[in-house]
């Protein structure tokens, strides 16, 4: 109970914030448009595994957002055998001097990230003719780091490349995988 208080609590104090937000990106005649919504070339192209993300501008240094990827074969060149991927990212972002690094959301940045994988794993049972081993899709779960560049366009559109790095927390017992991370060079539109 306290727990979901904390929670309605720390929300409360955080719209305000949002809204307040709003108004600094929307200052001096410069409207910015806080959704993006980003294509991997990379992962998508190489490593056969499609990746969607979605991020939200939420101020001019800090964006939270998800993505998310499908594998289509058995297992990649980098030796994941994941076949789905979901991740959940917070970013904090540093601007500098040129024109798109000014933009909210934008320049270099460093976040945090949490993700959900459903990867390939196996299973011995005992049997009375001895061990039987078979492949199961299994569950892991992580928490992991991302350090990354972000260039917006003057028409919006959006380019950033960068690397994921985490750990695996929750993974299956009898599972090698236990990091999981990627290098991204994502395309997008921010609407």
């Amino acid at each position: 109970m306290k727990k979901a208080l904390l929670l309605i609590g720390f929300l409360l104090w955080l719209t305000p914030n949002i809204s307040s937000a709003q108004d600094v990106m929307e200052s001096d005649d410069v409207i910015v448009k806080p959704n993006e919504i980003k294509v991997d070339l990379l992962t998508s192209i190489l490593l056969k595994r499609p990746t969607v993300a979605y991020e939200r501008i939420l101020m001019p240094d800090l964006g939270v957002g998800a993505n998310l990827g499908v594998g289509l074969g058995e297992g990649d060149e980098f030796g994941s055998d994941a076949k789905f991927h979901s991740s959940v990212f917070a970013r904090w972002y540093f601007g500098g001097s040129s024109r798109s690094q000014n933009r909210a959301g934008a320049g270099f940045f460093m976040g945090a990230n949490t993700a959900l994988s459903v990867i390939n794993g196996t299973v011995s049972t005992q049997t009375d003719n001895g061990v039987s081993i078979s492949k199961a899709n299994q569950t892991a779960w992580g928490l992991g780091l991302e350090l990354g560049w972000k260039y917006v366009t003057r028409n919006n559109w959006v380019g950033e490349s960068g690397f994921r790095l985490g750990r695996y927390l929750a993974v299956p017992a009898n599972s090698s995988e236990t990091v999981y991370g990627t290098y991204f060079i994502t395309i997008g539109k921010r609407f």
